[in-house]
This record gives C-alpha cells, sequence and structure tokens, in this order.
C-alpha cells in the first residue's frame, strides 16, 4: 500500500455473498493473510480504506 491508512477494512465473500472473511485493521501501512483455512474456490477480495476501495477475484487452489 502506499501509505499508513487510519482504518482498513478486508473481506473475502464466497459468489453467493456469505463473508469467508473479514478483518479490520488500525494504522497500517502493509498486511499479510494467511488464506490456508480457505477451501479451494473462487470468491471475491474486497479492500476499503478511508479514501478508496479494491475489490477483485480471488482464485484458491
Amino acid at each position: 500500500m502506499d501509505k499508513n491508512y487510519q482504518e482498513i477494512d478486508v473481506s473475502i465473500f464466497d459468489v453467493s455473498g456469505k463473508i469467508l472473511f473479514n478483518r479490520k485493521l488500525k494504522n497500517k501501512s502493509s498486511l499479510t493473510l494467511n488464506l490456508n483455512d480457505l477451501d479451494s474456490s473462487t470468491s471475491i477480495f474486497s479492500l476499503t480504506t478511508e479514501s478508496s476501495k479494491f475489490v477483485r477475484k480471488l482464485i484458491v487452489k
């Protein structure tokens, strides 16, 4: 990430919209996610800060 954000909301949803993972982080400029507990599937990754939102397809093999 390009700066230190006051609050970051990280979520992963399955294709039906069910939340598989959600974390709210404070004062972070980087993050590492351990996705070992997710089943092999296609999901949606969402990262929201106070100034932007990033959404991408996530494929776990």
